[in-house]
């Protein structure tokens, strides 16, 4: 037991490393490196390996919920203030309307591309059974029971909240995302200093969860190292089976969505040095990715514009460099 603790914890040292690894690969490292202990440990000390996993899954737990509590606020502050932004753009002129069009219609072109292409690769090469079966047995304590599909009828009624403080206590999106739809179109329909004053509310409450989702990430590797680890442990050498499976899916679906990729440019969000907006990220930074990170071979164009990552789709610079490359290639002066 003292041996996996040992080795757990020289597994953390390494993968918080240097202040300037990008955390990114501090993750990988520790996806990686805690899936090697734990199969390791389960083929050599099964039980102790079993123990040491009850122990250490807490850690991932606790880090996978701290993710998970900053989901609804930020989901809702950002459809509110998104909304509002176009509503103004849209009152504007017709080129934002235009411009979000096109937007709409190119993520939902290639999501649908996207989630055909995943289906298809399930089906040529799905996962085997024991693999599956083995990570559920490591996720879960009991696999959940599947209860009966609603009726249609049902569905719609339940989609209108009866009290969205409940649904969004209880995880019920779709109602969340209803009231918060209707809500934001409400609120463009108040007089203008009002509107301004609820949505630099909600852009201030977008900002503040951006800041503790960089607390989390920050710790990131700990917590996949915990959960990778219980996997490990638990599901032996199927864990790297599904892992593999996965990449090889992810890769096959991106590498299609390259091919089929137009001429694309690419804005960046920063302050222009080398401080950026969030101190736990090396470099400039939009607050979640660093400058560095967006530069991709292929682009026709690049543009920095001072703006956080949460706020960049509706900021009045972004659109405006956005319509200026729909319309000839380049984003044009900011």
């Amino acid at each position: 037991m003292s041996v996996i603790f040992r080795t757990f914890q020289a597994l953390v040292r390494i993968v918080l490393g240097p202040s300037n690894r990008a955390q990114p690969v501090r993750i990988l490292i520790a996806l990686i490196a805690a899936l090697v202990i734990g199969v390791g440990a389960a083929a050599t000390a099964p039980e102790r390996a079993l123990v040491a996993a009850d122990w250490i899954a807490p850690v991932g737990t606790i880090w996978l919920h701290a993710l998970q509590m900053t989901i609804i606020p930020l989901v809702v502050s950002l459809l509110i203030t998104g909304i509002s932004a176009t509503a103004e753009k849209a009152r504007a002129g017709r080129l934002a309307g235009r411009a979000f069009m096109t937007f709409i219609v190119l993520l939902w072109f290639s999501s649908a591309i996207g989630g055909a292409l995943t289906v298809f690769y399930l089906d040529l090469f799905p996962l085997a059974s024991s693999s599956a079966q083995a990570l559920q047995g490591a996720l879960a304590e009991k696999t959940p029971e599947i209860g009966t599909v609603p009726p249609f009828v049902d569905f719609i009624i339940a989609m209108v909240p009866s009290n969205p403080v409940t649904s969004a206590a209880n995880d019920a999106f779709l109602p969340l995302i209803l009231f918060t739809t209707v809500f934001a179109f409400a609120l463009t329909r108040l007089p203008k200093e009002q509107r301004e004053t609820l949505t630099r509310f909600f852009e201030a409450l977008g900002n503040t969860m951006l800041v503790v989702i960089n607390w989390v990430l920050w710790l990131g590797p700990i917590g996949v190292a915990a959960l990778a680890y219980m996997v490990g442990a638990r599901a032996g050498t199927a864990a790297f089976g599904a892992l593999l499976h996965y990449v090889a899916i992810l890769c096959g679906v991106g590498l299609v969505m390259w091919l089929l990729a137009a001429p694309f440019g690419i804005i960046a969000g920063g302050t222009g040095d080398a401080e950026g907006y969030s101190p736990m990220l090396e470099g400039d930074d939009d607050s979640v990715v660093r400058v560095d990170e967006t530069r991709l071979d292929g682009s026709d164009d690049f543009l920095l514009l001072p703006v956080r990552h949460a706020f960049m789709m509706r900021d009045p610079a972004v659109q405006e460099a956005t319509a200026s490359f729909l319309k000839g290639g380049r984003f044009g002066a900011p």
